[in-house]
Parts: structure tokens; sequence; C-alpha cells
């Protein structure tokens, strides 16, 4: 067995040289191919800089596969380990395809976050090398696939309770800092709603909910068209809404807490919180929500009869205004939700990079099982 190892160690390692980059990175593009995986591309080198320049690796992630959380929590994974080798992780995220060697897209993640140097300089100094990763490379939410990757097992030690979870996510929120600078704009916005939120709440602790209801059984059956289940298949299931309601109200009787600050897309959620704890005791940002668990995120963003190879090839065209705004207010309660005194959430890539937004851990966190 031991000899065994010794060959795949071996035989991995040659793979990570021949990509110029980590071995890790690359077994995992390589696990992707054996596994049979989604189609997600091959890393390769865009620009093949000189000595004068520096090394990036750029991270593509695409609408609506990947969600804001999920990429935050993956950047910081990749960042760490590319540091080590003299590379800096930048951020693509679009919904046209990542085609980055094409044409330069709109960077949702440039508008919310200072990424400096931006993707657009980098590429404009040929003395830079640059390599692109995979599209979506952590982005294949089955656990067939899952077990196969580098690293994923992190996701598991993150979620634990205790001195182990607390000093993974201590390990993560350092370099987190980094790359979780808001832009000028969403920071004012930011202080604002948090003004609000403080306001309403006083000197009250607060149990901060994050919700993803579109990835429970609950909703999924309401949802009638083949490309949006498609889209949400790539998430495991979370809890239905009734669920999550008994163990937070079991939570706020054992920690002694009344208020409650939600972070969901849907006005029944709003509604059902309110009959539950009391309306005095919820509060939300005031945004646009779906009036109906039968619609899901997608829904508006695009046509509704976009079959799912469009949307993934980002040939069907996207309502702009109403992704930078959902994506900016999902973005604001993330921030609100760490500044709650507990947390409560699914494993969802929000739920992971909460906790990583504050200095210090909560009171406590509960994750939800799936």
């Amino acid at each position: 067995m031991l000899g065994l190892n010794r060959i795949k160690n071996t035989v991995f390692r040659l793979i990570g040289n021949s990509f110029g980059f980590p071995t890790e990175l690359a077994v995992r593009d390589l696990y992707f191919k054996l596994r049979g995986g989604v189609d997600v591309g091959s890393m390769h080198i865009l620009q093949k800089g000189t000595d004068r320049g520096s090394k990036y690796y750029i991270l593509r992630y695409q609408i609506p596969l990947m969600g804001m959380g999920a990429v935050m929590r993956d950047a910081l994974f990749v960042a760490l380990l590319a540091k080590k080798y003299g590379y800096k992780v930048l951020i693509e995220y679009d919904y046209c395809g990542c085609r980055i060697d094409e044409e330069i897209p709109n960077n949702l993640w440039e508008q919310f976050f200072v990424q400096k140097p931006t993707i657009k300089d980098v590429l404009s100094d040929k003395n830079n090398t640059v390599v692109l990763g995979p599209i979506n490379a952590r982005g294949i939410y089955n656990k067939k696939f899952e077990r196969c990757l580098i690293g994923n097992s992190n996701d598991k030690c993150y979620f634990y309770s205790g001195e182990k979870g607390d000093r993974y996510r201590d390990t993560l929120r350092h370099i987190g800092f980094e790359f979780l600078d808001l832009q000028p704009d969403v920071k004012n916005s930011f202080e604002e709603q948090f003004q609000k939120m403080n306001s309403f709440f006083g000197n009250e602790r607060v149990v901060g909910v994050l919700m993803r209801e579109h990835f429970s059984e609950e909703c999924l059956k309401y949802i009638t068209n083949e490309s949006h289940i498609k889209v949400l298949s790539y998430h495991p299931r979370v809890p239905n809404l009734d669920e999550t309601i008994a163990l937070l109200n079991k939570t706020m009787q054992e920690k002694n807490v009344k208020k409650v600050f939600v972070s969901t897309l849907y006005d029944e959620t709003i509604k059902r919180f309110e009959e539950v704890f009391g309306n005095e005791n919820i509060y939300s940002i005031d945004r646009k929500r779906l009036n109906s668990y039968c619609y899901s995120e997608v829904d508006d963003l695009y046509d509704y009869n976009a079959n799912f190879d469009e949307i993934v090839s980002g040939k069907n065209h996207i309502n702009d205004d109403l992704l930078y705004e959902r994506s900016k207010t999902y973005l604001l309660e993330l921030f609100l939700l760490s500044k709650c005194n507990i947390f409560v959430s699914p494993k969802v890539g929000g739920g992971f990079i909460v906790p990583l937004m504050r200095k210090t851990e909560f009171e406590d966190i509960f994750y939800l099982e799936q």
C-alpha cells in the first residue's frame, strides 16, 4: 500500500509540474475529468509573462451556478494554497461564460469588492503570468464528486462547533479580510443598513438567521421550469422552513434571546417568522422579494423559457440591474448577519463565509443538518 501511495503521489506531482501551478489544483482538475464531472474546462496559461512581472491565478465563477457566498468561500481556500507558490488570486464572477481570453466581461466581483490590481490591469501588462482555473472548479455539489476533490474535507472541519471549528475558521479569517474589502459605495450602504438594524434592536442580543429556502424540498416541489430545477439541483437540500423555525425557537429559549435578523428572498418567510416570534422581534432589510415559493431567484433574472444550456453559456441575456440589486442586498445581509450575537444557518456558501466577516467568534453557531 505504501508503494502504491508513493507512485500515486509521484504521478500527481508530475501532473502539477506540467501545469506549472500547485499540484493540488492540477489534480483537482484531473479528478473532474476522471470522475465524469461536468465539463468545466482546463486550467491553462492565458498569458506567459517574464521575470519582471507577477504571477496571477484567476478563479472563474458563473452566475447562477455559483452563489456569492460560495465564491467567497472558494476564493479563501485557493488563495491560501496559491500564496505558497507565489501566485495572487483574482476573481472573475459573471454570467457570460467567463470568456476572459476573448473579452473582459462584466465582473460582478469587482463591482462589490476592491480587487487590486483588477483583471483588466493584470492582462494589460504582458510581463505578468496569468493562469486561468476551470470554470466553477469547486462548484459541483454532488457528494460523489466532492469526495474526489483535494481539500474538500475542509468543509466538514469548518462546520465543527467547539475549538476545532474555531481554530480552522480563524485560519481562514486572516486571509478573508484581504478579499472582503468592500467598494466605498457598498461600504456606505452597509453602514446605513447597520445603523437601521441597531436602531430597531437597541441593545438587545440578536440571533441572525440565513435562509436559503429554494434549496429545500418544500420549495423545490413548487418549481416547474426544468432549467431552473437543473440549476438548483447542484446544491444539497437544506431543512424546510418549519424545521428551521423549530430549531430557532429552541435556540432562542436556551440562549434567552428574543430578537431575530432574517436574511431571505421570500415574503412568505418573513410573514411566517413574524407570526411565530412577533413582528416587533423580527427585522429584515427592506428589499424586493419574491412573493411565492413557486419562484426561484433565477426566474426574473432570465426569460422564463431560457433553457439550461443558454443560461450556462451566457447566451440568454440577464437583467443586469436586478442582478446587481439582488447580489448587493444579499452581500449586505451577510455582513449584517456577522454583526449578530448568535448565528443560525444551513450548510451553504453564505453560512460558511459569515463567521469570517467578523474578527471574533459568535457567542454560538448552529449549522442545520442537510
